[in-house]
């Protein structure tokens, strides 16, 4: 139900960040005061998950790592500020 508000009300970024936060705690593994991210995604996997083009997806992706709040390694993400992710979810 929560994703269905979230693709309603949320904007990409804000649900990109959800997304991230919610496979941080199910899939994640604590490394370097951040999250790990162990489950291979694509580009691809994380637009469908939050209902935006790969195009949105890749510039929130983009703005998040100039931030310093995610590294990205494809097929893996890690988490590097959680505390500042949170707020932005």
């Amino acid at each position: 139900m929560r994703r269905l508000v979230d693709l309603a009300y949320a904007g990409t970024r804000q649900r990109l960040v959800r997304v991230l936060l919610e496979l941080g705690e199910e899939h994640g593994a604590a490394e370097g005061g951040g999250v790990r991210i162990d489950i291979p995604l694509s580009l691809r996997d994380l637009a469908e998950m939050i209902g935006a083009s790969r195009q949105a997806t890749c510039k929130e992706l983009q703005l998040l790592r100039a931030k310093g709040l995610i590294e990205v390694v494809w097929p893996r993400v890690f988490l590097s500020d959680l505390e500042h992710l949170r707020q932005l979810s």
